[in-house]
């Protein structure tokens, strides 16, 4: 019986190849749950990456590279009491998007959904309707 390989864990360069691929085609929010295959919606049906099921380690490695991409506040840096301070988590892709994720618990492991931002084109501007 051949020993069965490990899994190569999920890593950020496949990760930011992932977001890229979403963002290449439509995508507006990349799923990562434990159990399946990276989702992606956009308009139309969502869609499965050609990726393998993740597993709970991959979701927390993604999670991993948000926290370091993110940045911390200034006035949090050497703050005491950073941990009742909430911490904005987004990875910025420069010139390609802004992700946004949104970190939940599903049946005990970390999932995460990954939400989108590509930049405004050159020149766009946008109107205020508010007073």
């Amino acid at each position: 019986m051949p020993t069965p390989v490990p899994l190569r864990p999920l890593d950020e360069t496949t990760l930011r190849r992932m977001i890229r691929y979403a963002l290449q085609t439509g995508g507006t929010t990349l799923h990562l749950t434990p159990g399946h295959r990276p989702l992606m919606e956009s308009i139309g049906s969502p869609r499965e990456l050609r990726f393998r099921q993740l597993t709970g380690d991959d979701t927390r490695t993604a999670a991993v590279c948000f926290l370091a991409q993110s940045r911390v506040p200034k006035r949090l840096t050497n703050a005491a009491s950073e941990g009742a301070s909430a911490l904005y988590l987004c990875w910025e892709l420069p010139d390609e998007a802004l992700v946004e994720p949104r970190l939940e618990s599903a049946r005990g492991v970390l999932a995460l959904h990954l939400d989108l931002i590509p930049p405004l084109p050159a020149g766009t501007q946008i109107e205020v309707l508010e007073s």
